[in-house]
């Protein structure tokens, strides 16, 4: 399960592609599409750099991050729901139709069940 969602992340961040099954013939023209594709050999390079560079210790290391950091951006390192509003980040607006349907059961339980009794027992004792 973690590799398919690896594999999804993947294709995601347009450094690779993903395949469930090829020949040897598939392989070819798979491969010259990938190194072909300026965007996915720029991300490849980009992820490649990091990886040697986490590789490494000490303030060397950091300061070949910033560079890093400012030869291709800092997009790569937000959260992928940096974008959602806040109530969606957060999910409020779950929370809250939650809330509402709960209300909403406990009114109609309330009216049907409870008004009914109270009805029934004032008739009785008429």
């Amino acid at each position: 399960m973690e590799q398919m969602i690896n594999c999804q992340r993947i294709q995601q961040l347009d450094i690779g592609i993903s395949l469930d099954f090829a020949a040897r013939e598939e392989l070819n023209p798979i491969f010259k599409k990938l190194l072909s594709n300026e965007n996915s050999l720029r991300n490849t390079q980009m992820l490649s750099g990091y990886s040697k560079v986490y590789s490494q210790h000490g303030l060397q290391s950091a300061v070949e991050i910033i560079e890093l950091i400012h030869q291709y951006g800092e997009h790569h390192l937000l959260p992928l729901d940096y974008k959602y509003p806040f109530y969606a980040r957060f999910n409020w607006d779950f929370f809250l139709l939650q809330i509402i349907f709960s209300m909403i059961l406990g009114m109609l339980f309330y009216k049907c069940c409870c008004i009914r009794k109270s009805k029934s027992n004032k008739i009785k004792k008429d």
